[in-house]
């Protein structure tokens, strides 16, 4: 998982004591768009969609997200409200990292504090070309935006 990928086997055992296992049946809301972001999440088992209301009413599906993906993690920083929403496309499993949990291990090793903004500055930088692309294609297409947050490469191949 790239976001923990530089963090160190007693930093990784930090965060794991403060995952928390949730299991979210099919078809169910992980979070609304609109939500305050107070944890984010992983993908252990299972799939997600990352969805958008548009100004007309449609549902716009703009990630599938599977096993070994993170989403939400911005909350763990800034608490904004959730830009999209997130369900569970199958029968899922996650696991949520609360914000304040992660907030306070942060503060008390910021060694950790530095690789995670690395990981998620490396993350977004990527991220940019398939944001602005996916942005593009749901303004001009009347049909659903689809692609993968884990790097332009993909965006291009959907």
């Amino acid at each position: 998982m790239p976001l923990f990928s530089e963090l160190s086997p007693d930093e990784l055992d930090r965060v794991a004591q403060v995952a928390i296992p949730r299991t979210f049946p099919r078809d169910t809301r992980v979070f609304h768009e609109g939500d305050s972001g107070d944890a984010c999440y992983i993908v252990n088992e299972g799939t997600c969609l990352v969805t958008r209301q548009h100004s007309d009413g449609r549902t716009i599906t703009l990630a599938t997200l599977g096993p070994g993906t993170i989403f939400g993690e911005l909350a763990m920083f800034d608490g904004e409200r959730r830009s999209a929403s997130v369900e569970a496309a199958e029968n899922t499993e996650l696991l949520a990292l609360p914000a304040s949990d992660m907030k306070t291990l942060i503060r008390e090793h910021p060694g950790m504090a530095e690789k995670l903004i690395v990981a998620l500055t490396e993350r977004y930088g990527r991220l940019r070309p398939w944001a602005v692309a996916a942005e593009a294609r749901r303004v001009g297409e009347a049909g659903t935006v689809v692609g993968t947050p884990t790097g332009a490469e993909d965006a291009r191949a959907g």
